[in-house]
């Protein structure tokens, strides 16, 4: 009840409030308001009576209700001078055009979207689809609380679940592309100007199937391909032969320096990803598409183990890499940050 009473801080966007505590005449004296809430959803999360708390309200809770060691001494002073106390305000990194861009252009797809700054690591946009209205679940009425709670709950598109940092693990896709490229550009022995041979399609070893580039045909054309072409296309068959050539530990250790297997904070929890052990020559080649994919077996099959958080992380350092003007002094792989 305290925790009601107490008029919790807003959750701001661009200096506006998307999750504010409003006035009420109830024993609770105060109710949760989102402002365009199915848009902000997977970064707010939701603020309930007996079905607890998800997203920011409940990575910043300290915060927001006013319990953090930051507010002790604010708290003291509203006690001294008989004003009520308040939960401070929290600033987040989202920046209101670019979400609304991600949430419009994902339409009605299920999946998610995340922006993130390549220089500081603040996220821009997180969105998950499908999407929920937290404002359904803010009344005081608990029997309708959890009303709209189990109907979401068992819904078979799990709008509750927030894809773009929990949830089912997915192979990362072409993305990890870029992985392996830095594996290679790393080790020493290949740069942006190596060459690798050009055909149309490669048969995987020991298989009958067979990798072609997205567009068919060879990569930009001629008998050989540069890395540096092959990054720019994202061709398939240039990075199945650097993958074979560079070996699974090569691209196991620049996948953990990309954060595979590593659990963090952005401040909610992000599912940590898994770089998948290989079994035959082929699927080490397929692994630098596709890290858990298997000869002959689409990617939808489950064995798909890459995660969003590594791929925006990954993303971020290497653009860093490549743009020595947005790279750190040190060097350091900076992490997604929602919070100001």
């Amino acid at each position: 009840m305290d925790s009601y009473s107490t008029k919790r801080g807003a959750i701001l966007v661009g200096g506006s409030p998307i999750a504010e505590s409003t006035p009420v005449d109830d024993q609770y004296e105060y109710q949760r308001k989102y402002t365009n809430g199915e848009l902000y959803s997977a970064v707010t999360g939701y603020f309930t009576i007996g079905q607890g708390n998800t997203g920011i309200e409940s990575a910043e809770n300290t915060v927001l209700s006013g319990n953090s060691d930051a507010s002790f001494f604010q708290n003291l002073n509203s006690i001294l001078t008989g004003q009520d106390v308040q939960g401070d305000n929290v600033n987040l990194t989202i920046d209101p055009a670019v979400q609304q861009a991600a949430y419009e252009a994902l339409g009605t797809n299920s999946g998610a979207v995340v922006a993130i700054q390549p220089k500081t690591g603040k996220i821009l946009a997180m969105v998950s689809k499908p999407s929920y209205d937290p404002n359904t679940l803010t009344s005081h009425d608990t029997a309708k609380v959890k009303e709209q709670y189990d109907a979401l709950l068992g819904a078979s598109s799990s709008p509750l679940q927030n894809r773009a940092i929990g949830g089912d693990l997915y192979t990362p896709g072409s993305v990890f592309k870029l992985v392996v490229a830095s594996a290679a550009l790393e080790g020493g022995k290949y740069n942006l100007d190596s060459t690798f041979p050009n055909p149309s399609r490669l048969q995987l070893p020991g298989t009958s199937s067979y990798i072609n580039n997205a567009e068919g045909g060879t990569c930009g054309g001629g008998d050989k391909v540069k890395l540096r072409t092959a990054i720019q296309y994202s061709c398939n068959i240039p990075f199945a032969e650097l993958g074979q050539k560079l070996g699974y530990d090569a691209i196991k250790s620049m996948a953990d320096k990309y954060g595979f297997g590593d659990a963090i904070e952005v401040p909610m929890s992000a599912t940590a990803s898994q770089y998948p052990e290989v079994d035959s020559t082929a699927q080490l080649m397929l692994q630098r598409l596709r890290p858990g994919e298997r000869p002959g077996v689409p990617a939808a099959d489950g064995h798909g183990v890459g995660r969003h958080r590594e791929r925006r992380q990954g993303h971020a350092a290497l653009a860093r890499r490549l743009d020595h003007h947005e790279r750190p002094e040190d060097g350091r792989v900076l992490l997604p940050e929602a919070v100001q």
